[in-house]
């Protein structure tokens, strides 16, 4: 093989790499943001989609903890809540780090307290790959991230 054989190689691989690379964070980018939604939005079974099988419980748990007032909260807020994705770093071909900052989004903090419009939080999400496919993995209720 020849240089130039092993440089167009070289560059035909790395390129094909970074695509893989680009594609699997906007996979977790939309996945982590769509999560954010759905979840704050308390659109629970949607959430439950965006996840893998083992943080079904947290979603239960936090779906049934959800009371009428919260409801009240989350349905008479005049502002949209906003949801970005500000970092994301992949660990490994099955696990990545996705930060998201909510905006003006339903905060339920406690089971006895009424859930609040919070101004701004910072989340960090875990996710993996399962079955070709992104899906957020949580071992707690998610919280907001300490600053």
């Amino acid at each position: 093989m020849t240089t130039k054989n092993i440089i167009l190689a070289a560059t035909a691989l790395m390129t094909i790499c970074a695509c893989t690379s680009d594609k699997d964070k906007e996979e977790i980018e939309n996945t982590a943001r769509d999560f954010a939604s759905c979840y704050f939005g308390c659109h629970f079974d949607e959430a439950i989609k965006l996840c893998d099988k083992e943080s079904r419980k947290w979603i239960v748990f936090t779906a049934t903890n959800i009371s009428d007032d919260d409801l009240t909260v989350l349905n008479s807020s005049e502002t949209m809540p906003q949801y970005d994705v500000k970092d994301v770093s992949v660990d490994n071909d099955s696990t990545a780090t996705a930060i998201v900052e909510a905006k003006e989004y339903m905060r339920a903090s406690d089971i006895d307290t009424t859930a609040v419009i919070s101004p701004e939080d910072t989340y960090t999400f875990k996710l993996r790959k399962r079955g070709g496919k992104w899906l957020v993995s949580l071992d707690m209720v998610p919280t907001p991230t300490k600053k």
